[in-house]
């Protein structure tokens, strides 16, 4: 792929950043999702990009066919979402199926509705389910659950394997010690600085802070793990750096955030400090319509990018 020269601030389509051949490896997907990847291709090291210079020569597309999988990117292990079957199952790098959890008759083997894993660095998965988060062994045996959530929505684990949960109906981050204690909660309702409306998504940077996205204020907040707002970036609107109600945050290790706003349609990449670099929008799948719902980043750099696409009339 040839690489294009662009500028900050500039929009692009899916089209014209996206071309080449396809990336095998990790990838995160859900139904008739497309990725969108950007940073490496499989067993690299993590690259030191700056944006948007290099994004155009290192973006790639995988298509994939099936559920909602998330990527362990240390063993090559997928994690199979399956939101209708309420199951989640882990398969090894060819795709076989080595577990599965939630089909079960006993209530506490059973899951509702899962969204979200989050991994240990001992194997364990932590799988969010609603009103609970459950920790499963590596070879998917239940441990025990978290209860007490009003809707857990997203969890990540920090370097020192405490666990961190999104509540979107209490409007909280709750934090966990390893052993799963509590810790302590951080925000409440409402439309101030450190508070919270409706959060959704969250990730940890290399500095171990949490990035929030804080949805009904149209805002990320960026607090430390002892609770302290550090700062916020994005605002309500339609402008550069601005969101409709963004639902997933990634930050990659040389510090850009990227957030995705599928009301807006729109995936936006910040610096460091939080100011827009960039907004990719007008987004397509083939030759239809799609909008960015979740941004991970995996351990070799790659930017997975998982789009909704639909059928219009």
């Amino acid at each position: 792929m040839s690489e294009m020269s662009t500028t900050v601030g500039t929009s692009f389509t899916r089209r014209q950043l996206l071309g080449g051949s396809l990336v095998a490896g990790v990838a995160t997907m859900f139904g008739s999702s497309a990725l969108v990847g950007c940073g490496g291709d499989g067993s690299v090291t993590p690259p030191n990009l700056t944006f948007p210079r290099d994004v155009a020569a290192l973006l790639r597309t995988l298509t994939l066919d099936g559920t909602y999988l998330i990527a362990d990117p240390r063993t090559g292990r997928l994690y199979r979402i399956d939101q209708a079957a309420r199951t989640v199952s882990q398969l090894d790098a060819a795709g076989t199926v080595r577990w599965t959890f939630g089909a079960s008759a006993d209530p506490a083997m059973s899951l509702s509705f899962p969204t979200d894993i989050a991994l240990r660095p001992d194997g364990s998965v932590y799988v969010v389910d609603q009103g609970r988060v459950v920790l499963l062994t590596a070879d998917g045996a239940f441990m025990r659950a978290i209860d007490g959530f009003g809707r857990a929505r997203s969890a990540r684990v920090d370097a020192d394997g405490g666990l961190w949960v999104i509540d979107t109906v209490q409007h909280q981050v709750k934090g966990f010690t390893a052993d799963g204690s509590p810790a302590r909660s951080i925000a409440e309702y409402g439309t101030g600085a450190a508070q919270l409306n409706g959060p959704r998504g969250l990730t940890i940077d290399a500095q171990g802070q949490l990035h929030v996205v804080d949805s009904g204020n149209a805002t990320v907040k960026v607090f430390s793990r002892a609770g302290a707002l550090v700062r916020s970036y994005g605002a309500y609107g339609a402008a550069a750096g601005q969101f409709k109600l963004p639902r997933s945050v990634a930050v990659a290790a040389n510090g850009l955030s990227y957030v995705a706003d599928p009301t807006a349609g729109v995936l936006q990449v910040f610096d460091p400090s939080g100011a827009p670099l960039a907004r990719l929008d007008n987004l397509t799948m083939g030759s239809r319509p799609a909008v960015p719902l979740d941004v991970t980043i995996a351990a070799n750099g790659l930017v997975q990018v998982r789009l909704y696409s639909w059928t219009t009339a």
